[in-house]
Order: C-alpha cells, then structure tokens, then sequence
C-alpha cells in the first residue's frame, strides 16, 4: 500500500504518528520526508507550462466551458 500526506510541520504530532502505526499494523514501512511543493508555482515556473496554464484559467472563464458534476455523478460515469 501507498499513502502519501501532505501536511503542516506542526501536523506531524503523536496523534498523526499513532495513526500511521494502525493504517500499516505489522508491517515493515518506508518513510521519506521532502518539502511539498505548490503545483501551481511549478507550472508557472516554465514559460510554456505557464503560458498553457494561463490560457486554460482565461478560456475556463471567458468561454464558460466549465462542467460542474458531483463525485457521485463522476463516478458513475467511470463505472
């Protein structure tokens, strides 16, 4: 199994350890530790990526093509 958090130093407490000790219960666990980074900045950090990234955000908004749907909806369409 693969779990991946995302969380806050101050997040990283007995209660956070505790319940990493039940979800892998008996077996043998491999910990890295990276700082997260923002996606956004990521993509922005290219010119290409940003230029993409920007002209989707402005057709979202421009064009209104966005599609709203639940998760129920979704996952009934994926099966």
């Amino acid at each position: 199994m693969v779990a991946t958090y995302i969380l806050d130093e101050h997040e990283l407490n007995e209660s956070f350890i505790q319940m990493l000790k039940n979800q892998f219960r008996n077996k043998k666990i491999q910990l890295t530790v990276a700082e997260a980074i923002d996606e956004t900045d990521y993509l922005l950090s290219n010119s290409n990526n940003a230029k993409h990234l920007l002209t989707a955000i402005d057709n979202s908004r421009t064009k209104g093509n966005l599609i709203n749907t639940s998760i129920e909806e979704l996952q009934s369409k994926i099966g």
